[in-house]
């Protein structure tokens, strides 16, 4: 084979320089826009002049080709090509094909050697001509000298593609060099002049620096960020400079952060000087390929957590990930998909947690890459890295003490999460397969069944054109109208699938015709649409593949124009949209996404992963143009921000074991980066499945975010119909029936918890962070993000933590047991009551029965409860049930119970109500339980209602006081149900039932255990003798309620009570209990005075029945390990020891 001359860049790589400089208008010639900024040579090996084998042959019977000719034949297994190719010197380089693969659709595949060695499987994009030509990157490890490289066509290969030659170019990194001096141009921000680089450094705010290298030295970028919405997210932040000899300091109260002089390096500090992250001597570097690499050391005990999606390991140490949605059911069709193994997965998210106290989001759209120390064990990089680079070199790096911390602090920055409708809360039905008559059919089994359901789904059969929004299908939805005013009557919310093309074969409608004249599909880079071959791209009633106009929804007016679509579904009724496709499933390598005037558009290496992002905000902008209803928006993939607009669902799973161990792992990747919300399809998308793992997968739904049932309409064999052998994949099949209606009615009642949690995440109601502020901790949250310095919950992604009070740990597996870790501190057994407590942190075998979940509940939560609904909203809540586990020692929690309307924007203006819950238990072990007055906007707006408490770990109670009001005792909870006030001691269970008016007014119950009776404390209220009517039953009230009962301060008053804040001894002096706010732990502390928040009851065996009457088992003692505490959130503080609680003298001078 003749080595060729010297050849310049193709067209396309010319376009890489020129797309820097300019702009590519629609419709023009692609060379009259073309600016050079330099030029760059390489050499190019023709592919007839390779070695050739099996049917490969040259041949010239297509356009565009270089040389002589180019080779087909390498559609069938045994051809293959073997050129003879020159390194100047070892080490990295690109290698880069050009190819022809005329098919629509999927991609061709061939297999790639290196010196004997085979590579990887090489993806080649469909061109949907043969006349068309496009160029395949990838890096190859090339010796000094002669190397060999083979494309060979074996099994397991793909579709047919011609190749016309390769050219090889070293790829070696250039880093930034010296750093040779700096300029202060903001109070918060720095730039570093160097050797070979520009370096801005800036702090968005104490604990958050960002970090761009420019080579050229000018701060450009192509597209503003689509992730980062607040950059400054502490107005007035400082970045001090000190110069310090080798290095200079940058400094913002809470980080340190030295950059090295000699050769530009960071090394990230906390305040105290202990080093978070350090890069490796070459740190920061790029090349001519447009690769990215940022390169930090890795601590020996350092562990690693995030990236979104990934069903690789959980803990993300020695991973090496590639960040690039897929379709992973269709990722035949995706040239540049990851491997298997290697974070092949639907939604891109470049944002990693350490263990060490930081964070990294990389603000990159391109196909990222993580290695996490699977290439060198000391050395963590990231980047973005053939065969899609491109993009900004730009990364955040966030501070913080733990991940709760770190998440708020990244939330801030990029923005939380939206709010969803109280309805979204609830379960959704959805198959692909429902027609009008199908659905209502679910849905009136759903409504006689008794098992609650609020939204029903249709899948792509509801398109009379695929997949424009303006039509009905005119055979499946005969009376849409009809179907919709039906599901409203019966209290059923209606949501429709929503693909991102328009199919060009549509006639009856002028949608396609109108969106390509307005320019608003993707083009290619000659300014043409350009038309991708969409497995739904059928019109005119037809469901069936076909090309398709992709809507370009980085185009301002496109995204509006679609939006717009929706107008008369959205009128009709419809409440939700789920969100396919936008990967995108299906492209072309040669696309071009609009730019805004002056900018030049980009490409599919960089916009690919921003893509299902710019749909998901097309859309919720769209609904929320209603302020009287909220969006819930479903989508596939997604892009790191997307948590602001819609609920990713983990895509098209399969019914096995493996699939479903794979859940948890999948949904909490993505609560680490601020997704609140997320789902999966509840028994698979796909496959077969015995009754046992049916069970197990509604089980494993009952605590995740959203729960909605999805399934496919084909069988085992591949046959179309509604199901597997027949038998449809609704709740109450498949020996179903109770354990759905069971788990269900369990999620239903916990609906004010979720809904509580989540409005403090996103709008800040006091729960676990400052009122008036979001967290940003989601819903459901890995155990590590709740016990970050715990190692045992470092691998853990088969229990959970739903929000701060529930453990929930489903069985994935085909097995009746299950290991369950305790952190340390003391939980409730959620299904009787049984305490459990782990010292130090324990890992128990708990018996775990095909209908049984294990849930448990954290020491001290407070839990707020709504009666069973078959939809949310179906009777008004005229009963809230608080559930209540107490600490089992000394000190006190909290909960912030959140309300509003469930529906309405109205929430962002302040129409909201919050009523905090306080818990404190005393050293004899009687209970304070203070409810403070209802407070907001929406506080007028909640109806009066009865509470009803159920405290558990009530052993022996003597009594119970509302205020200056004794409570009468009941004698069963029936009788108590139907009072209007009291108490009911169910002393076999220890748990003590109480029942009041829930008036928005502050008030204070007291539940005293042992002691004196309650007729001689009452004898000695003012001299009276007579003891009211009912009371003289009561025995056992102690010192402490004497103490309480007693206004007149008699000896029995206590006098040497501790005094926390400095406050003078005299009742008079104390201050107004209602401004007292429970006390956070001390910096530093991690075991027992930390504030937790709620917990919860035991389950009822009867729908609707609140109460828990499973036997108590025997009470513990208060041991050293009870008093830890069982988590991080800031709602629990345990007491040290002293005597009395100081808020019972604070409680007698508010009495007096």
């Amino acid at each position: 084979m003749k080595k060729l001359k010297k050849y310049r860049k193709r067209t396309a790589i010319a376009l890489t320089a020129a797309t820097v400089l300019g702009t590519i208008p629609p419709a023009a010639d692609l060379q009259a826009a073309v600016r050079f900024d330099h030029f760059k040579v390489k050499d190019i090996y023709e592919a007839e002049d390779a070695v050739k084998a099996g049917d490969a042959k040259v041949n010239t019977d297509h356009r565009g080709y270089s040389g002589d000719g180019f080779v087909d034949g390498m559609g069938n297994v045994g051809s293959s090509l073997k050129f003879n190719v020159t390194a100047k010197k070892a080490g990295r380089h690109t290698l880069s094909v050009r190819y022809s693969a005329g098919n629509d659709g999927d991609a061709a595949t061939i297999n790639l050697y290196v010196n004997g060695t085979k590579q990887e499987q090489l993806g080649l994009a469909a061109l949907g001509s043969w006349d068309k030509w496009w160029n395949r990157n990838c890096t190859v490890e090339l010796k000094e000298g002669q190397n060999t490289i083979e494309l060979k066509r074996e099994d397991g290969n793909a579709n047919a593609a011609n190749v016309d030659y390769i050219t090889i170019e070293e790829a070696d990194f250039t880093y930034i060099g010296q750093c040779s001096s700096y300029q202060q141009n903001e109070a918060n921000e720095v730039t570093f002049q160097c050797e070979n680089a520009a370096v801005r450094v800036k702090a968005c705010s104490d604990d958050i620096i960002k970090v761009w290298c420019e080579p050229t030295g000018k701060f450009y970028r192509r597209y503003d960020s689509f992730t980062v919405v607040n950059e400054e997210v502490k107005k007035g932040t400082e970045l001090k400079v000190e110069d310090a000899g080798s290095c200079y300091k940058l400094s913002t109260g809470k980080l340190v952060v030295e950059v090295a002089k000699a050769q530009f390096a960071l090394t990230y500090k906390d305040k105290a000087g202990n080093v978070l992250c350090e890069n490796q001597a070459e740190s920061i570097g790029w090349n001519d390929q447009n690769e990215l690499i940022v390169r930090n050391k890795i601590a020996s005990d350092e562990q690693f957590w995030g990236l979104g999606e990934k069903t690789e390991a959980f803990n993300r140490k020695g991973e090496n990930l590639t960040v690039w949605s897929t379709d992973f059911l269709g990722r035949q069709a995706d040239a540049m998909t990851a491997e298997l193994g290697k974070g092949c997965w639907y939604l891109s998210d470049p944002h990693y947690i350490s263990s060490k106290g930081y964070a990294i989001y990389f603000d990159n759209t391109s196909r990222t890459q993580f290695d996490l120390g699977a290439s060198d064990a000391g050395t963590c990089s990231f980047g973005t890295m053939n065969p899609a680079a491109g993009g900004e070199l730009c990364y955040y790096f966030i501070g913080g003490e733990n991940m709760k911390e770190m998440t708020t602090s990244f939330t801030d920055l990029v923005g939380k999460s939206f709010f969803a409708p109280q309805w979204a809360y609830g379960n959704m039905q959805c198959h692909y397969g429902y027609t009008q008559e199908r659905i209502q059919e679910v849905a009136k089994t759903y409504r006689e069944k008794q098992i609650p359901c609020d939204v029903m789904f249709s899948d792509i059969e509801w398109y009379q054109n695929q997949c424009s929004p303006t039509e009905w299908n005119h055979k499946n939805f005969p009376d849409p109208e009809a179907m919709l005013s039906e599901l409203d009557a019966a209290g059923f919310k209606f949501g429709v699938i929503d693909d991102p093309n328009v199919s060009a074969a549509t006639t009856s409608t002028s949608d396609y015709k109108d969106g390509n004249a307005a320019d608003h599909f993707i083009h290619n880079l000659n300014g043409e649409t350009s038309l991708a071959f969409w497995p739904w791209g059928g019109a005119d009633g037809k469901a069936e593949s076909g090309h398709s106009g992709v809507m370009d929804f980085f185009k301002p007016e496109a995204a509006e124009w679609w939006g717009d679509k929706h107008n008369d579904v959205l009128a009709q009724g419809i409440d939700a949209f789920w969100l396919d496709m936008n990967e995108p499933a299906r492209y072309l390598p040669d696309w071009a996404f609009y730019n805004e005037n002056g900018k030049s558009y980009g490409n599919i290496e960089e916009m690919h992963n921003a893509y299902a992002l710019k749909h998901n905000q097309a859309m919720y902008e769209k609904v929320s143009e209603n302020k009287e209803k909220r969006p819930f928006l479903q989508t596939r993939s997604g892009f790191t921000g997307s948590h602001r607009y819609a609920s990713p669902w983990t895509g098209d799973i399969t019914s096995d074991w493996t699939s479903m161990e794979q859940q948890l792992r999948l949904g909490l990747g993505l609560s680490m980066s601020g997704f609140s919300y997320w789902g999966f399809d509840i028994g698979g998308f796909s496959g077969s499945f015995t009754n046992d793992q049916y069970k197990r997968w509604v089980e494993l739904s009952t605590f995740t975010p959203v729960h909605r049932f999805h399934y496919a309409n084909w069988n085992e064999s591949g046959t179309n119909g509604d199901c597997y052998n027949g038998i449809g994949k609704e709740p109450w099949n498949f020996d179903c029936e109770e354990i759905s209606r069971e788990q269900i009615n369990m999620r239903y009642e916990l609906i004010p918890y979720f809904y509580s949690c989540t409005a403090d995440s996103v709008i800040g109601t006091g729960l676990e962070g400052t009122a008036g502020k979001g967290t940003g901790i989601p819903l459901a949250r890995p155990m590590v993000m709740e016990y970050y310095k715990d190692p045992q919950t470092y691998d853990m992604d088969s229990q959970f933590m739903c929000g701060p009070s529930f453990l929930v740990a489903p069985v994935v597996s085909d097995t009746t047991k299950k290991e369950v870790y305790f952190p340390a501190g003391t939980w409730y057994d959620y299904s009787d009551g049984t305490i459990i407590s782990a010292a130090g942190g324990e890992t128990k075998e708990y018996d775990a029965p095909i209908d049984k979940l294990p849930v448990f509940v954290k020491a001290g939560a407070i839990i707020p409860k709504m009666p069973v609904m078959q939809y949310v909203g179906e009777k008004p809540l005229d009963k809230l049930t608080l559930d209540i586990y107490p600490l089992t020692s000394e000190g006190e929690s909290s909960f912030v119970y959140y309300e509003d309307d469930g529906e309405s924007q109205n929430y962002k203006d302040g129409m909201y109500a919050t009523t905090k819950y306080t818990c404190s238990v005393a050293a004899d072990q009687s209970l304070t339980f203070d409810i403070e007055a209802r407070t907001g906007q929406y506080a007028g707006n909640v109806a009066e209602r009865d509470y009803l408490m159920q405290f558990h770990h009530a052993a022996n109670v003597s009594g119970v006081r509302l205020d200056q009001q004794v409570l009468e005792s009941k004698t069963s909870l029936q009788e108590l149900e139907s009072a209007e006030s009291g108490y009911f001691a169910d002393s076999a269970n220890q748990i003590c039932y109480v029942k009041m008016k829930d008036d928005a007014n502050r008030h204070t119950l007291i539940v005293e255990t042992g002691g004196q009776s309650q007729s001689e404390a009452m004898q000695k209220m003012g001299g009276q003798e007579d003891v009211p009517e009912g009371m003289q039953e009561l025995e056992g009230l102690g010192r402490r309620t004497e103490e309480l009962l007693n206004p007149e301060g008699t000896e029995s008053q206590p006098k040497e009570l501790p005094n926390p804040e400095g406050l003078e001894s005299q009742p008079e002096e104390l201050p107004n209990p209602e401004g007292l706010e429970s006390q956070p732990e001390e910096p530093g502390n991690p075991e027992g005075t930390e504030s937790q928040p709620e917990g919860t009851e035991s389950q009822p065996e009867e729908p609707g029945n609140p109460e828990g009457t499973e036997s108590q088992p025997e009470e513990p003692g208060n041991s050293a390990d009870e008093m830890q505490e069982a988590g991080s959130g800031d709602s629990v503080q345990e007491d040290s020891g002293e005597e009395e609680n100081p808020k019972d003298a604070l409680r007698e001078e508010d009495k007096l």
